[in-house]
């Protein structure tokens, strides 16, 4: 399901994107649970981040095109090797000696920086947060889940409860039309879909 969404996503972004910006690669960040790969008992986020891209000028635009290409991406990082070599890389710069001699003032503004650079090859994110569980008792209660994160950039969080399947958008743009784009597809691949919005209502009829 990630895999057929982010697919859907990354040709949304392409389809929604200014005509002189896309020959830039779309890039999707995806968060990865590391709990599925080692054990913790932290009630802390543990997780990493792989990066799913895809270059509409140098392939095929269609949906199976984009959609195999992001099988690959997935089978290609998700592993346990490639989880574990990256936890360790960033274990070994966070206790390298030269490091952690740098004034905290100093190493503030180098880590904002680095972000910064790591931001710009990115172009939106996109969680899979999984199944929400409930106990039985309260399941007659609850109608569904939705998950939220405020980000400097177009961030989709999906969850789902009992048949309900719900995906989040957050957003500091004002334009919204690779959402548009992002359901218009899915209903016509023949699902059905309601759209709730907190926009005001002169925004919802645009």
């Amino acid at each position: 399901m990630t895999e057929l969404m982010v697919a859907i996503f990354l040709r949304a972004i392409h389809s929604g994107t200014r005509l002189r910006d896309r020959k830039k690669p779309v890039v999707v960040t995806v968060p990865v649970n590391l709990r599925n790969y080692f054990p913790s008992e932290s009630a802390r986020n543990f997780f990493a981040t792989i990066n799913v891209g895809y270059n509409f000028c140098k392939g095929d635009d269609s949906l199976e095109a984009v959609l195999a290409e992001v099988k690959r991406s997935f089978q290609e990082n998700l592993t346990e090797e490639r989880m574990r070599a990256q936890m360790n890389g960033l274990c070994a710069l966070e206790h390298s000696l030269p490091l952690r001699l740098v004034p905290l003032p100093l190493k503030d503004v180098i880590l904002r920086m680095a972000n910064w650079l790591a931001a710009r090859s990115v172009t939106a994110s996109f969680s899979n947060v999984g199944k929400v569980s409930m106990p039985r008792e309260t399941e007659k209660l609850i109608r569904l889940f939705s998950v939220f994160t405020s980000a400097g950039m177009l961030q989709a969080c999906a969850c789902s409860f009992g048949e309900e399947y719900v995906i989040s958008f957050a957003t500091p743009f004002r334009n919204f039309e690779m959402e548009r784009i992002f359901f218009r597809e899915l209903a016509q691949m023949g699902i059905k879909i309601v759209l709730t919005t907190n926009l005001p209502s002169e925004q919802e009829e645009d």
